[in-house]
């Protein structure tokens, strides 16, 4: 009871689940089996978490050039929804490695269980990739972007006769 009281949901099924002491008939098949079926495998993970990660800062690098603060906020905070609905459906976790960490640090505390911290690498190489990658992607979306005329600047004639020739 003490356990439960403490012990978020999920991270009650998790932690008994592994020590043996509930039996749940959809729980996740130990880290040695090669490819599950019917969950995740671990490049599936990173996948997912590094795509994620980088459509968040993809999102934040487009909308903070130029823009308002408050359309960068909402288009941010916009983004944090999609991807926390995305990812908790899909890897189990709103895609918050604070709360990936707090669940693990829980669980490890109070069952002196290390295998809980199996899988954290895959998504600590993702939070490390995907601002690679969303920098990649921002860098080669602006270096195709054709220039634009600023309208806030009063209209210079010269400049209107050399862009016509």
């Amino acid at each position: 009871m003490l356990s439960r009281a403490l012990l978020r949901s999920s991270t009650f099924l998790d932690a008994f689940s592994n020590l043996g002491i509930v039996d749940l008939p959809n729980q996740y098949p130990p880290v040695e089996e090669f490819e599950h079926l019917q969950f995740s495998n671990r490049f599936q993970i990173y996948l997912m978490d590094s795509i994620l990660t980088s459509f968040i800062v993809f999102i934040f690098l487009f909308s903070s050039t130029n823009s308002p603060t408050a359309s960068v906020a909402t288009s941010t905070g916009l983004a944090r929804v999609v991807t926390a609905y995305i990812s908790f459906q899909t890897i189990g976790q709103a895609n918050n490695f604070a709360r990936l960490l707090a669940n693990y640090v829980i669980s490890s505390i109070f069952l002196s269980d290390n295998h809980v911290w199996r899988l954290i690498y895959l998504y600590v190489f993702g939070m490390f990739t995907a601002p690679i990658i969303a920098a990649i992607l921002y860098w080669a979306m602006n270096s195709a972007r054709l220039p634009r005329l600023d309208s806030t600047q009063p209209t210079n004639t010269q400049t209107i006769s050399t862009i016509t020739r």
